[in-house]
């Protein structure tokens, strides 16, 4: 009975889960040893005895009211909401709006939204913002590819790694399953920290969805996030229009010119190195096809910087590119772990015909290898803290046994994701040991 008493102790024991950058806490649910207490046979009381196998704490729930329950089908539009979260011993109430959000991922059945509310509030331990997003992470049935950004973003060094939550969703009275509650990519304190006359662009697929964008030399669109063109904070005559312009050309006529390997008057003149490498490195590594490309300056006396990591639903194995090059292969089809991207590909393909950028990513993937068990480990806590919560989740979205838009991975368990995710960062980096110290045993393009 005693035994009994204290597991019913113990499991009224709650941990918050720790929100930075996606970090969780879970309870350990097994009966405390007493130390010199045996049994009839000499034994410790537990010896040979299996543990009770660890449980997770609830996730945080997210219930969402809109006003007069109306539906949120717009991107532009937001809708009147009240807002409830709460977690283990505590409940947050807050008013704001609500609207839809993304590009592709709009338009699957598990939608992503854009909360603002109307005072700034602290969620789930995150610092203070009225700005915040749901990612439905819908494609990605292990529900981990952003932790595992985040693990790398962290275990490279980047500037900036968003923070997230996992939660569960009630949407006017309708549960719909696990996602994230994450920070957005913004100018903020806590967030993209830079002055009042820096930026932050996107090179950006979707930018006939933006009111601005410019075009840089190779005819690519790119977009603000700051300063903001909805809010008309840049325009088109706008003088800080074409500064960053002007600087994203020369930048780039420097990168494509003769002497863009002169270590003070080529590329690392306008680039930050340091930032390009870590983006490789972990979108390399992560065999990210799709990402989102932000580039940020921290006042205009600086260097262009590439951060932070965004959009990393389509890595690890999910999508992969078709035989010839264009479009995305179609199931069944296994995207291969050895083989490379984004030295290929954008400012890359170039910045690697420099023998200096190559002896620095070596540097940096020195020092990374060495991070990369702690980056796994966060992996597998955040696998433990939502291991009964996905089940709540594909109960609503019965999907283990689908192929979910360009997803390649249909293997009929949660588990099964979870597993191959690891499978395959593991293959991908015993490749990229490999290929990143021979490579450029070929003398560079000019």
């Amino acid at each position: 009975m005693k035994r009994l008493l204290r597991l019913a102790l113990l499991a009224t024991i709650i941990v918050l889960a720790a929100a930075c950058s996606g970090d969780v806490i879970s309870i350990d649910w097994r009966e405390p040893t007493h130390d010199g207490q045996q049994t009839n046979d000499g034994s410790a009381p537990d010896e040979g005895k299996p543990d009770v196998p660890q449980q997770p704490a609830p996730l945080p729930s997210l219930e969402i009211t809109t006003a007069g329950g109306a539906a949120i089908e717009s991107k532009r539009e937001s809708v009147d909401a009240v807002f409830r979260l709460t977690t283990p011993g505590s409940q947050t109430e807050a008013r704001g709006r609500i609207r839809g959000r993304g590009n592709a991922t709009w338009t699957y059945e598990k939608k992503p939204y854009k909360i603002k509310l109307d005072e700034s509030l602290s969620l789930c331990g995150m610092p203070a913002n009225r700005d915040w997003v749901l990612l439905a992470e819908y494609c990605d049935k292990s529900l981990l590819r952003t932790m595992w950004m985040c693990a790398l973003s962290d275990a490279v060094g980047m500037p900036y790694t968003i923070r997230f939550q996992y939660i569960e969703l009630t949407l006017n009275g309708e549960y719909l399953g696990i996602y994230l509650l994450s920070e957005q990519v913004e100018k903020a304190r806590n967030r993209v920290n830079i002055a009042d006359d820096g930026y932050i662009i996107e090179d950006d697929h979707y930018w006939g969805d933006e009111p601005l964008s410019f075009t840089n030399t190779q005819g690519k669109r790119y977009t603000f996030k700051y300063p903001d063109a909805k809010d008309e904070e840049i325009t088109r005559v706008s003088e800080s229009y074409y500064f960053i312009r002007d600087y994203v050309r020369n930048m780039e006529e420097t990168l494509y010119g003769p002497s863009f390997r002169d270590p003070e008057q080529g590329y690392r003149a306008w680039l930050d190195v340091d930032t390009f490498v870590k983006w490789y490195l972990a979108n390399e590594l992560l065999g990210n096809y799709d990402p989102n490309f932000y580039y940020v300056m921290p006042t205009r006396g600086a260097r262009l910087m590439m951060y932070p990591l965004w959009d990393f639903e389509w890595s690890l194995g999910l999508a992969g590119r078709a035989a010839n090059g264009l479009g995305w292969a179609e199931p069944p089809f296994e995207s291969p772990a050895d083989i490379e991207i984004w030295s290929r590909d954008k400012y890359f393909e170039r910045l690697f015909q420099d023998p200096a950028f190559v002896d620095e990513v070596r540097a940096q993937w020195a020092t990374l290898k060495g991070a990369l068990p702690e980056a796994k480990e966060r992996v597998r806590k955040a696998a433990e803290t939502i291991s009964v919560a996905q089940k709540h989740n594909f109960e609503r979205w019965p999907i283990l046994d689908q192929y979910v838009s360009v997803g390649l991975i249909a293997l009929g368990s949660w588990e099964a994701e979870v597993d191959y995710l690891e499978n395959f960062f593991d293959r991908r980096v015993a490749w990229f040991d490999t290929f990143i110290t021979e490579f450029g045993s070929e003398k560079p393009n000019d």
